[in-house]
């Protein structure tokens, strides 16, 4: 019989602990609770007299395939393998590119986390795979459960593309979805974590949470929660690392730009590894700022609202807001405030669609389809948000420690009556 909620907790107090706490901080905390809970660290706390609700069947085994070409989806699998476990699941993380393909017959809980790379194509780890359940071969899965996480980047026309094959091609072969797909862009983290707490509620049947009352939270292990989840390093909370040295690697007449950069971690606790890649919050090319101000004939200094805070205009653009390329969502939101015939057709048509958003950014659309309607915290939200950008490494921890080094080239040219960069 499971534990009900003991007396001197209630429901007040547990929202109270929990008040602010995103969606992966939860995830983490209900895992952290039942560790101490089964370690001997709490106390369990004795059943009351009366009923608890039953728990669903437990489920055996919890396979988690990944495929991934930055290493997002294996971050991801590996997250939602301890979040499963400490709701008492056996869960087994495999890459797409190790996995046996004729495995997937025995199956009966999936986790998919795949990413989309290039126009619609699936990274190579997940190739095979992607080939196997679309051939004459694919085994019939009438006992499969599962659930597709589907990557992307909606810069691209065929977003999350592998991640609507495998969804839509385990479900011809009879799989039955826990959850519909889930698309997530660029900014992955908190939808991702959403993902897996779902998920793992509809595997567990709401046993897990009834579970974790038996481990009441106290004031100091939030704490000790918050303290964990803040040295995280992520896109929303980014270490500042100081440039050590910009060096520009070619001679005098290259028409090339290739700069070594070094950049500090000393003090961030930052690991890496050969063919890993290192996530850059970037800023906007101050020129391009002030072209798009001019264009959509806004005040750089008029406050908007963006991801939670008051900024002008201009610093809104500047580090919140993707401004270097168009994509199709952006064309949508866009089309909806500035109803021109040519920008109707553009979206109706995709095979005008893609060369057109090809070299194209944010003045260029607002210089060609100019609207009266358009205001500054409209543009704000019509507007991607501004996505990492991925540079492979090009250092190693054990000759240059507490350092990274990156290989960046500088990309300039004329498109559309303007210089870019």
């Amino acid at each position: 019989m499971l534990p009900t909620l003991p007396a001197n907790l209630d429901e007040a107090a547990l929202q109270k602990l929990t008040a602010g706490l995103s969606p992966q901080q939860l995830v983490w905390l209900s895992g952290y609770l039942y560790g101490q809970a089964t370690s001997g660290g709490v106390a369990p706390v004795p059943a009351a007299a009366t009923t608890a609700p039953a728990a669903a069947p437990a489920v055996e085994k919890l396979t988690i395939l990944y495929g991934s070409h930055t290493g997002n989806g294996k971050k991801i699998a590996q997250q939602a393998a301890d979040a499963a476990a400490a709701k008492g699941l056996k869960a087994e993380v495999r890459d797409m590119n190790d996995y046996p393909a004729r495995q997937l017959a025995q199956e009966q809980n999936l986790l998919v986390i795949v990413s989309t790379h290039g126009e619609g194509e699936p990274p190579i780890a997940a190739e095979e795979l992607h080939t196997f359940i679309n051939g004459p071969r694919a085994p019939k899965l009438p006992k499969l459960r599962y659930a597709v996480l589907a990557l992307g980047d909606k810069s691209y026309l065929h977003y999350c593309q592998t991640g609507k094959d495998f969804d839509q091609k385990l479900a011809e072969l009879g799989g039955t979805r826990l959850l519909d797909r889930r698309d997530v862009d660029v900014a992955f983290k908190a939808p991702s974590a959403q993902w897996m707490e779902d998920v793992l509620h509809v595997l567990t049947a709401g046993a897990a949470s009834v579970a974790a009352s038996a481990a009441p939270p106290t004031a100091g292990a939030s704490a000790a929660v918050l303290a964990e989840v803040a040295t995280e390093y992520t896109a929303e909370n980014p270490w500042p690392a100081k440039v050590l040295e910009s060096i520009q690697l070619n001679g005098r007449g290259s028409d090339k730009e290739t700069y070594h950069i070094e950049l500090d971690l000393a003090g961030a606790g930052l690991h890496y590894a050969p063919g890993d890649a290192l996530a850059v919050v970037p800023a906007n090319h101050l020129p391009l700022v002030e072209e798009v101000l001019l264009a959509a004939r806004l005040s750089d200094t008029t406050a908007v609202q963006v991801d939670g805070e008051n900024l002008p205009l201009a610093a809104a653009l500047a580090t919140h807001r993707e401004l270097t390329v168009l994509t199709r969502d952006v064309l949508e939101r866009y089309a909806a405030l500035a109803p021109h015939a040519g920008l109707q057709e553009l979206l109706a048509d995709a095979n005008r669609l893609q060369p057109y958003l090809y070299g194209r950014d944010v003045a260029d659309l607002l210089t060609e389809f100019p609207t009266e309607a358009l205001t500054a915290q409209a543009l704000a939200d019509v507007l991607r948000p501004l996505p990492s950008r991925a540079y492979s490494i090009a250092s190693s921890l054990l000759v240059h420690p507490d350092e990274v080094h990156l290989t960046v080239g500088a990309v300039r040219y004329e498109a559309f009556g303007r210089q870019k960069h």
